[in-house]
């Protein structure tokens, strides 16, 4: 059972999700067909690590099925109805965590049954909860066209044609942005993908929106325009020409000065994407200009101080940026904050390279004599 879905789902989930997975399994309206509570208490005997012999198929059949032959089918039959059950525990906690999401669906509910009062008035509690953000794992405007569907069954409900129309351009305005903010990770990921990693990510479509799409047409279009959304998209656009225009180093020096502007109101995801241009741009230049040397360090720093060096709280500081950070600190002979560096944000990379960093605390004027050496 080792390699099964199941025991890779059950040991992702903590003491309280398993306390919490026993409720959904003995909840009448959730449980599965067959009783399979025998096999789960059976599996979470051997928490955290269930690495035993006795997690081996014939061993927890001849446990639950006591003088029985081997029937491997019957014991399948069994894992296949508790994965499905974790999987639908795992499904549904998900969504309870996202109380946008579960709102969502509470008005839709409320809309099928035609009950469109109280679908408008789960819509206001949604628009209260709702923060605007254009970062993938937000979510925002795949919400946000959620609820403007709602909302627009509900006033065609009530024939409020002009709030109708109202809310169908706010929502036009969101999709907007966002395909600008999308255009800019494209033009990125495909840079990225071929100066990088060698991968060719070309394709006919992506470049004839590129051709057709005029970016530079839109921003003096915005000049005068009150929409709230124009700086960020002005902060995209100077990625974009500090990335096609690499050598004018003043969309590199505009797009800094206006994201350190607008910083406060990015959500993590949005600060590492640029943290991560800014960076990228920077090691690219130092090539050529050692002054970049230093900018590099700030932009690294200010990464690491504003917590933007993943995506998420969950999610592991990369190798290369850990490496560069440490390379930058080195070669400046920034002591004091390389080893601040170290203590506090060793435990950021993942598990597996750990050790090493760890050595290299311990040992830090070792490390700054051979460094270099080292890390290239």
């Amino acid at each position: 059972m080792k390699d099964t879905r199941l025991l890779k789902l059950i040991k992702s989930f903590t003491k309280e999700e398993l306390k919490s997975f026993e409720k959904f399994l003995q909840s009448p309206f959730l449980k599965p067909a067959r009783d399979t509570s025998e096999l789960y208490y059976y599996i979470i005997k051997f928490y955290p690590d269930y690495d035993t012999s006795k997690l081996e198929k014939e061993k927890v059949f001849e446990k639950l099925f006591k003088g029985e032959s081997y029937n491997e089918k019957k014991l399948l039959n069994l894992i296949f109805d508790l994965t499905k059950a974790a999987e639908d525990y795992l499904a549904l906690n998900t969504m309870m965590e996202d109380e946008t999401e579960l709102l969502l669906s509470l008005s839709k509910g409320y809309m099928k049954k035609n009950l469109s009062d109280e679908s408008n008035r789960i819509n206001k509690l949604i628009e209260k909860k709702l923060q605007p953000g254009f970062s993938q794992n937000k979510d925002y405007v795949s919400k946000f066209r959620k609820l403007s569907y709602l909302k627009s069954f509900y006033f065609t409900e009530v024939h409020d044609f002009e709030k109708h129309l109202i809310n169908e351009k706010e929502y036009f305005e969101a999709s907007a942005v966002q395909f600008i903010i999308d255009y800019t990770r494209i033009i990125e990921s495909v840079s990225t993908a071929n100066t990088t990693y060698g991968i060719n990510l070309k394709s006919n479509f992506i470049d004839a929106v590129m051709e057709s799409f005029d970016l530079e047409k839109l921003l003096k279009a915005l000049e005068k325009s009150e929409n709230k959304n124009k700086y960020l998209i002005l902060l995209h656009y100077y990625i974009v020409k500090s990335k096609i225009e690499n050598e004018n180093i003043s969309f590199y020096e505009l797009l800094k000065d206006t994201f350190y502007e607008l910083l406060p109101e990015l959500d993590r995801e949005e600060k590492c994407f640029i943290f991560n241009h800014l960076a990228t741009y920077c090691v690219r230049k130092f090539g050529k200009d050692s002054k970049f040397l230093k900018e590099m360090f700030e932009v690294y720093k200010a990464m690491v101080e504003n917590n933007a060096y993943s995506e998420s709280e969950s999610e592991y500081m990369q190798v290369p940026t850990y490496r560069n950070i440490i390379f930058s600190c080195i070669s400046l002979k920034e002591t004091k904050w390389f080893e601040h560096f170290i203590k506090n944000y060793s435990g950021c990379i993942h598990p597996d390279h750990r050790e090493r960093s760890d050595k290299l605390f311990l040992f830090p004027s070792i490390f700054y004599q051979e460094g270099i050496r080292e890390i290239t």
